[in-house]
């Protein structure tokens, strides 16, 4: 039996006596059209029979998801990604790995997500108030029963008038350290005293000041009736007006920098160098204060700088974020560190949600490459404000509660808002000098006022923050104002291209403006729509993205909002389709025979073991390279034919055509 191939004779031959060379690998390396070669070995393929076939297949076909809730009820072949609650928070970079968080999002400014099914704008903030402090004095504020107290360098103040913002000042000896109230009063810790003031009658009063003994006192705590304040290492309780140490730690350079009053007990922060701890305090039957003792020691490096309470839960602000504590029979189980760019001063708890400093608000707006016309609704770098975290929600596991970027810091009176001064290399280096100083021109405290007589959209009261040198911004209600959130990067859980179809959204009722902008593999932002959000319309229609090419895409939603209710957003979708790769399928009909003759030459193969290694490839499913007219690609193997049609010489096993199966991998 021969055959011929084109101009190279072929033929069996009859006995394996005669000598011998392999010349498929000869003929392989020399570029021969019909010879092949298959992980590495050369194989003659039967050109004659028509069955030496490429073909083309789609590079993708399925989308690699756990659920078929974006695969129902679409046109064959078209994807979808949709969103339709941000509640969980920020902190999530890709929205649809197979672990990712359908409710939460990449990063937000001046967005409220706590919403289910919604995210709307938040109010505006103005400067209400300038005191004119050194910008490195830590400036502290407290509602007081309806009355806004504070303190910095060495002045005390009272706001009763929060249309006009006019303060009330008192003087007092020393610095300001801490501040603290039971309700009533409130309690001021500066130089060697404590002083308490209050509200008599429209007039800031000093009602009483506390002899606590020698040094400086840096905390001021009211918590379970009692009045507590420390010098360096020393705790003290100073309720009766006569100082009475509570307790000594051992480590002279150790200082106490804030405590809190929680329902089993007083918890107190302290630590030295980069060592901190929390220690709680209780009374035995008979009211007697016991030793305090420690229920958690933060990570090494974090230097704590607060710490409270709120609906059972415990809050401890660092130099690089924030640990939530759960309460464990007098021991605390530390959450994640949720991370800040800066350190958190101070916490306000009101409703079911915590806020907190945030005095580097990192994330930024970035101009489209296309005309961007709202650009001026933004700050050109960073900003300053407050976060916010949703204690019903727990989007990160045990003890790490949804958190956002929340209210911004506005001066109007510069059309501008403020910008945090320091680089991250400035403030490791001006932490490492003095770890309870304050960075200028910090977040340092915040609080809520109206609480009682402000409802909005299911929160209670205004917020008003303090900055280090004296200024205050108070949240200016039924006064939105813009801002953006960007949902993280899609990429259909494949890297392969796919191509935009269009994207939608929709809104409840408001006369605000929608863009919908993107990103796709890394260039520049893009606006897509520009959308007016009229009373009568909810939704956006279909916004084509005519076809766009990407692996990678980054939604970003840019919202004007009207003044009242801040323009809330209800869904977003997307709709694309795989793009078709330029992959290839092969059908090689492999000539398995004893003996080939080429021109001449014989080649002698072993057909049983030429067989076992081209069934290893397919059985093994494994990668290989195909090499075909001088050109390798990668593939593997997915099917195979055997024909045999005679026994070997020796009669060991059968010889004849064996088609093998390959697809291009890309």
């Amino acid at each position: 039996m021969s055959t011929s191939v084109e101009d190279y004779s072929l033929g069996l031959t009859p006995t394996v006596s005669e000598p011998f060379y392999d010349a498929l690998q000869g003929a392989l390396a020399d570029g021969n059209p019909n010879v092949v070669g298959i992980a590495g070995r050369a194989f003659l393929c039967d050109n004659a029979s028509g069955q030496w076939i490429r073909t083309h297949i789609n590079v993708v076909e399925q989308r690699n998801v756990d659920t078929n809730r974006d695969l129902l009820l679409l046109p064959q072949g078209v994807w979808r990604q949709t969103v339709s609650s941000w509640h969980k928070g920020m902190g999530q970079t890709n929205m649809d790995r197979n672990d990712s968080d359908n409710e939460r999002y990449y990063k937000s400014w001046n967005i409220n997500p706590f919403n289910k099914w919604r995210f709307s704008c938040l109010n505006k903030t103005n400067l209400v108030k300038n005191l004119g402090f050194s910008n490195t004095s830590r400036t502290y504020i407290q509602e007081v029963n309806g009355d806004l107290f504070g303190a910095g360098e060495s002045t005390v103040f009272m706001i009763t008038d929060f249309t006009t913002w006019t303060e009330q000042t008192l003087t007092v000896t020393g610095t300001v350290y801490d501040v603290t109230t039971d309700g009533e009063y409130f309690y001021v810790a500066h130089d060697n005293q404590v002083s308490a003031y209050n509200n008599n009658s429209g007039t800031l009063t000093l009602v009483t000041t506390y002899d606590a003994g020698t040094g400086d006192h840096t905390m001021v705590l009211w918590s379970k009736d009692r009045l507590y304040t420390t010098s360096n290492n020393q705790l003290y309780e100073v309720t009766s007006g006569t100082p009475a140490l509570v307790y000594t730690h051992p480590q002279t350079a150790y200082r106490w920098v804030d405590g809190t009053d929680a329902p089993d007990g007083t918890y107190f922060l302290g630590g030295a160098g980069d060592k901190y701890q929390v220690h709680r305090l209780i009374v035995d039957e008979s009211g007697t204060l016991l030793t305090p003792t420690v229920a958690a020691t933060l990570p090494e490096g974090e230097v704590g700088y607060c710490i409270d309470e709120y609906l059972g839960f415990l809050f401890i602000g660092n130099m690089s974020g924030i640990r939530m504590a759960l309460l464990n029979n007098g021991l605390l189980t530390l959450g994640a560190l949720i991370e800040t760019n800066s350190p958190v001063y101070d916490f306000e708890g009101q409703n079911q949600f915590v806020w907190y400093t945030n005095s580097l608000i990192a994330d930024q707006y970035y101009s489209v490459s296309n005309n961007d016309q709202v650009f001026s609704e933004f700050p050109k770098g960073t900003s300053q404000g407050l976060g916010r975290m949703d204690l019903s929600t727990f989007a990160g596991g045990v003890a790490s509660p949804a958190f956002a970027n929340d209210l911004v810091a506005y001066d109007q009176t510069i059309n501008d808002w403020p910008e945090f001064p320091l680089t991250s290399a400035e403030q490791v280096s001006a932490i490492a000098s003095d770890p309870r100083g304050t960075l200028q021109q910090s977040i340092t405290s915040v609080t809520t006022i109206a609480g009682v007589s402000v409802q909005q959209d299911g929160v209670s009261g205004r917020r008003v923050f303090a900055m280090a040198g004296g200024k205050l911004f108070a949240e200016v209600i039924d006064n939105a104002s813009a801002g953006w959130l960007e949902q993280g990067i899609l990429s259909y859980a494949v890297e392969d291209n796919k191509a935009g179809l269009y994207q939608m959204a929709k809104w409840m009722p408001n006369d605000g403006t929608l863009y919908l902008d993107y990103k796709a593999d890394g260039a520049d932002w893009f606006r897509s729509s520009r959308v007016l959000m009229s009373d009568t319309n909810v939704s956006t229609g279909n916004k084509t993205l005519d076809g766009l090419l990407f692996s990678r895409f980054q939604p970003r939603y840019v919202v004007l909002p009207t003044l009242k209710g801040g323009s809330p957003i209800t869904r977003w979708e997307m709709r694309s389709i795989p793009a078709k790769g330029k992959a290839s399928k092969w059908q090689v009909p492999v000539m398995n025979y004893q003996e080939l003759d080429i021109n001449g030459v014989k080649a002698i193969r072993d057909p049983v073991a030429e067989l076992d290694f081209l069934m290893n490839l397919v059985e093994s499913g494994r990668l290989f390279n195909y090499q075909e007219s001088g050109v390798v690609y990668s593939v593997h193997a997915t099917g195979f034919e055997w024909k045999p049609e005679s026994l070997t010489s020796g009669g060991t096993g059968w010889q004849g055509t064996y088609t093998l199966i390959v697809e291009e991998i890309v």
